[in-house]
């Protein structure tokens, strides 16, 4: 049975986590992210706004990363994930909003593909501590500033049963589901602490769903 949440558990969501980020959170593929995509496209007019959309969804779809963390990636971070040489596909996190740890981040050669289509790294050296996401003023944008416009242009594009936390889901999932990848690695490259948390991202796609009715109806 389904757990509701009451008015005090919600407001009792452990600080740094966005009040709502994670209500709904229905795991969000590869078809569902092309969606997102073009909704983006066509709906968002500002073409500052859609850039930053863009990345950060396709930041999100790669690697499985919370909304939250996304005001933490600076221009050094990306750079190190796309340039060529030994730490290629790879860049290191200092978590300050949910498990106070460092992790390295790793992407697909697909992952690293397309962070080479969207971002122009032509940033000096000196520019590599500064933060990604910014917003008009040059302040590095809040969680909750990240996961509300997040939120709002996902639900316009799939609908109310997917939030930004619906990339992590998805990330989990396909690893868990479609990899076949071992619980404790998917843990590893998510950051979870407990392995029951990552346990829980084992949904049932809507795939998975119908094929079991098929098996038997």
């Amino acid at each position: 049975m389904t757990k509701i949440m009451t008015q005090n558990e919600t407001n009792n969501r452990r600080p740094g986590r966005p009040k709502h980020s994670t209500v709904k959170r229905m795991p969000l593929g590869r078809e569902q992210h092309e969606e997102i995509l073009l909704h983006i496209a066509q709906c968002v007019v500002k073409q500052s706004v859609a850039t930053k959309l863009v990345e950060m969804c396709t930041i999100l779809h790669h690697t499985g990363l919370r909304a939250s963390e996304l005001r933490l990636i600076t221009k050094g971070d990306i750079m190190s994930a796309i340039e060529e040489g030994s730490r290629q596909g790879k860049f290191s996190l200092s978590n300050d909003t949910k498990t106070n740890t460092t992790r390295l981040i790793r992407l697909s050669k697909k992952g690293i593909h397309e962070f080479r289509e969207l971002f122009d790294v032509g940033w000096e050296e000196h520019e590599r501590s500064q933060r990604l996401f910014l917003n008009k003023q040059g302040k590095v944008l809040t969680a909750g500033g990240i996961v509300k416009i997040l939120n709002n242009n996902i639900k316009k594009a799939l609908g109310k049963l997917y939030s930004s936390h619906s990339y992590r889901a998805g990330y989990c999932t396909d690893l868990l589901n479609k990899g076949n990848v071992p619980a404790n690695v998917v843990q590893q490259l998510v950051g979870h602490k407990n392995l029951q948390t990552t346990l829980r991202y084992n949904f049932a796609t809507e795939e998975d769903l119908t094929d079991a009715l098929e098996r038997v109806r």
